[in-house]
């Protein structure tokens, strides 16, 4: 084998193995484990569907649904306002409407609510500079999600 080949078979090994790590770095879990410490995998916790922001290695931000217990969605909000010192506020429907208009011009994700239930939402800088907020909301008689938004 020639110089040529043996430095061309080098580079496609570095180039496949970065793919792979890039790849295992940027999973659903991974990114959010980075960002934000939830307990995804305990009682139900999952992300049900994610769209990201940026490149592989550097993200810009992210915006996640994650289900919740239906019947505890409150575990979720105690665990967040002690995660980021702030209790977040509990909306009415007809205040959360209005804070739509305003707030998701854009965002590829908007949480559908269930009639005549309320949504508690909190916004909070986070260590490397970047805001995060946080949304839950019931989508029916039985399934409750958050949501983050979270951007660099």
């Amino acid at each position: 084998m020639t110089k040529k080949t043996v430095a061309l078979i080098i580079l496609l090994v570095a180039v496949v193995g970065a793919l792979i790590a890039g790849l295992i770095y940027d999973r659903d879990e991974a990114l959010i484990a980075r960002t934000q410490p939830l307990p995804l995998g305990q009682d139900g916790i999952e992300v049900v569907e994610m769209h990201k922001h940026g490149f592989i290695f550097h993200r810009s931000g992210y915006e996640a649904k994650i289900s919740i217990p239906h019947d505890h969605p409150e575990d979720m909000v105690q665990y967040l306002a002690d995660l980021y010192q702030f209790d977040g506020e509990l909306m009415l429907n007809a205040q959360y409407q209005m804070f739509c208009e305003e707030v998701f011009d854009g965002s590829m994700m908007e949480p559908v609510v269930e009639e005549g239930t309320n949504v508690w939402v909190q916004g909070a800088g986070v260590e490397d500079g970047a805001n995060v907020v946080n949304i839950i909301v019931s989508e029916d008689s039985t399934h409750a999600y958050l949501y983050v938004y979270y951007h660099a």
